[in-house]
């Protein structure tokens, strides 16, 4: 995963990220499809959508899928203005909530371990069921960030806004 240089460490990201997925997926967490292939030369993760499914009539049929910027009304710039208790909220209003509380939550102790800090509002999503609300997608793009210092902060607050971004399993 990581290639040591005169300019420091370079890391393969797309095997990071599978390596994240698989991860995540061992934790119970859903992931979609995934695969490592090498394109010119290089290393790509193909992942497979979540939001198609198959169906008879055209062969293909989107998913309605809304971000988590969406569903709680936030903006792009509101860094740090949200948590995840807000994306469980977020499922209380809009969603089916079995298993919520418990996927979020791994989700967090996740993205503490990987030191996901990309962990933003696109990239938690929502999509809809045959019953007219909501289920948490799969799990996408957690990807690790190598940092030298000790102390890191995740997007969102561990819990409702205010009270921390502090990636620590303490604090999760």
């Amino acid at each position: 995963l990581a290639k040591f240089s005169k300019g420091g460490v370079r890391i393969n990201n797309a095997a990071a990220e599978a390596g994240c997925l698989d991860l995540c997926e061992m934790a119970g967490i859903p992931v979609p499809e995934r695969a490592i292939e090498m394109v010119a030369g290089k290393t790509v993760l193909l992942l497979r959508r979540f939001d198609r499914e198959a169906a008879e009539e055209d062969g293909v049929r989107r998913r309605h899928m809304i971000s988590s910027l969406t569903a709680l009304g936030a903006h792009e710039s509101d860094t740090g203005m949200s948590g995840y208790s807000d994306l469980y909220n977020a499922m209380r209003r809009i969603g089916n909530e079995h298993g919520a509380g418990r996927d979020i939550y791994r989700r967090i102790v996740m993205n503490v371990l990987f030191v996901n800090t990309d962990d933003h509002y696109r990239n938690h999503a929502f999509l809809l069921a045959p019953n007219g609300r909501y289920d948490l997608s799969p799990a996408y793009d957690v990807t690790p960030t190598l940092q030298a210092s000790t102390s890191r902060n995740l997007f969102l607050h561990l819990g409702e806004a205010g009270c921390g971004r502090g990636a620590t399993l303490e604090a999760a």
